[in-house]
């Protein structure tokens, strides 16, 4: 009996297969790392001045301040993409940056946006923050000694990523405030900084998977991960269902007492209640010497230690 196997046709035919097949993953690939290249450099920048005001308006707690920046936030959701565009670009995100120079004494804010959503971010801009100035800029600003050293990094949360940090409406005091007294202490030449925040609004699904973990963790006092599955643990669940947590309801007939804590429950259900973004927060410094650029991206990343919430989360540099 003759086998397929003893076809040479059929041999080169599979092995043609295989050769395309393996183009055509190389070329998608190539295709997104162009993609996600385009939409890096297709941004525009700006530099956004608040102008001495003549008229001085009853002061605000910074609170009501910051809580604008929210509602800007989730006008910003809207540059959110789907399709072929996301597919091959990645996500749609924009930046926000407060940098100091190399040269100069005065930290400015820059936002860098999607150059087709730039009149979009506009609009949403001067419409909650009437008295600011925007000014598109051609070249980007220059933080680096070129005779020194330089330090950078991110920041990435400690804790699981369903539970928040400490927000504006739990904190003290004015929280850029603070990170901006951090950049007010380098010397006017030579030395200079930038805190970049790369924010990307989330499909959903991430709020969603809050929204799960939040009943789990009511329901039987554990805290899992977002999107922490695995197949291997779905098989033990199942059998743990089938062969252990039925027959022991059964044979008891009481319901178990479930033990968690109220504050962690109550930020679970704060965060899965809010617009959520993906963000991406750096740092970076530079000096006459490593050293000292290192002890600026030291004590810029220490500005951060506000924001951690000790029955929530925290970021970790």
């Amino acid at each position: 009996m003759t086998s397929y196997w003893d076809n040479p046709y059929l041999f080169f035919l599979l092995f043609a297969v295989l050769i395309l097949g393996g183009v055509v993953l190389f070329l998608i690939d190539r295709l997104k790392r162009d993609g996600r290249l385009s939409r890096a450099l297709d941004l525009v920048l700006y530099e956004i001045t608040q102008p001495q005001e003549k008229t001085k308006e009853p002061e605000k707690k910074f609170q009501e301040i910051i809580s604008v920046m929210e509602q800007f936030y989730a006008g910003m959701s809207a540059i959110r993409e789907s399709g072929w565009r996301a597919r091959f670009s990645g996500p749609a995100y924009f930046s926000l940056e407060l940098a100091l120079p190399a040269v100069g004494e005065e930290t400015t804010f820059f936002a860098a946006v999607p150059r087709r959503q730039a009149r979009f971010f506009e609009k949403q801009a001067e419409s909650f923050f009437p008295h600011i100035k925007l000014e598109v800029k051609k070249n980007d600003y220059n933080i680096f000694n070129p005779k020194g050293g330089s330090a950078a990094g991110y920041f990435r949360l400690k804790n699981n990523a369903a539970l928040p940090v400490r927000t504006y409406s739990r904190l003290d005091a004015d929280s850029l405030e603070v990170i901006a007294n951090a950049f007010s202490k380098m010397k006017t030449e030579g030395e200079g900084a930038a805190l970049q925040i790369i924010l990307s609004p989330d499909s959903g699904s991430f709020v969603k998977e809050v929204k799960k973990i939040s009943k789990k963790y009511k329901e039987t006092g554990l805290l899992s991960a977002p999107f922490a599955k695995s197949f291997l643990g779905e098989v033990i669940k199942i059998i743990d269902d089938l062969f252990f947590k039925k027959s022991s309801g059964k044979e008891s007939g009481k319901k178990e007492t479930v033990f968690f804590d109220e504050e962690k429950s109550k930020f679970l259900e704060e965060k899965s209640s809010r617009m959520v973004f993906r963000a991406n927060i750096r740092l970076a410094a530079s000096a006459a010497g490593q050293e000292e650029a290192e002890q600026i991206l030291k004590d810029l990343a220490g500005a951060f230690a506000q924001f951690s919430e000790p029955q929530g989360n925290e970021f970790e540099f």
